[in-house]
């Protein structure tokens, strides 16, 4: 007993890559249909701004290691001063109090360099999953805001075939039985899928349910 059914063939995943800062696109390093692997770089923004916003913070991560420095020797003094009485309470306490804000200036430079530098590694566009290109929307000299689209890559490694099938076949599909899949487009084209999924909700107006199968990826599908 055979099933036929008719439907879409989608990648399992598609993720458009968008950049989390705004700045002018310096090199697009991939094109439509080139493959690409998990981490892979994808283009370089101008990054001549984060680098010296960085630099900066470095800077001041610096003078602020600096002032901690100063002001523990002072609070080492300020100690051995209040044992032999060369010193007031009041003084002592200010010293004890110097240490604590060089300790926050030093913790607040620390995370601003954190900041920043993650900012610069943000201008190094990387592939979130591994796939194929399937569009290229940016082009080099282009300056683009966060959240502009740059690439949309497809998983094409697994694919699911989606197919509404009558309400009276429910029984008939099961979880795991296996499918033949051919493509109209590509004559003697076969592949063998399994049923991954089973919608548990028929629709009212179509009487008809939805059924996933998937599909190992081959070089010839698009």
């Amino acid at each position: 007993e055979t099933l036929s059914l008719t439907g879409t063939l989608d990648p399992r995943a598609e993720v458009t890559v968008v950049p989390e800062v705004s700045a002018r696109i310096e090199r697009v390093l991939r094109n439509e249909g080139d493959r690409v692997s998990l981490g892979q770089l994808l283009a370089v923004l101008d990054d001549t701004d984060f680098r010296l916003a960085s630099d900066r913070a470095k800077a001041n991560l610096d003078l602020a290691e600096a002032n901690r420095a100063h002001a523990k020797a002072e609070k080492d003094r300020a100690d051995a001063l209040l044992k032999t009485g060369g010193i007031t309470d009041k003084d002592h306490l200010a010293a004890q109090v110097a240490v604590q804000i060089a300790e926050a200036s030093h913790a607040q430079a620390r995370s601003e360099l954190a900041i920043a530098e993650r900012q610069l590694g943000r201008s190094q566009i990387t592939a979130p999953i591994g796939g194929r290109v399937a569009k290229r929307h940016a082009d080099a000299g282009s300056i683009v805001n966060a959240g502009t689209p740059l690439y949309t890559i497809v998983d094409d490694s697994v694919f699911e075939f989606r197919s509404s099938v009558g309400s009276g076949d429910f029984g008939r599909l099961k979880i795991g039985e296996a499918v033949v899949v051919t493509v109209d487009a590509l004559p003697g084209f076969v592949a063998q899928g399994q049923v991954s999924r089973i919608s548990p909700k028929v629709d009212a107006r179509s009487r008809s349910f939805e059924a996933i199968i998937r599909v190992p990826g081959r070089p010839e599908l698009v």
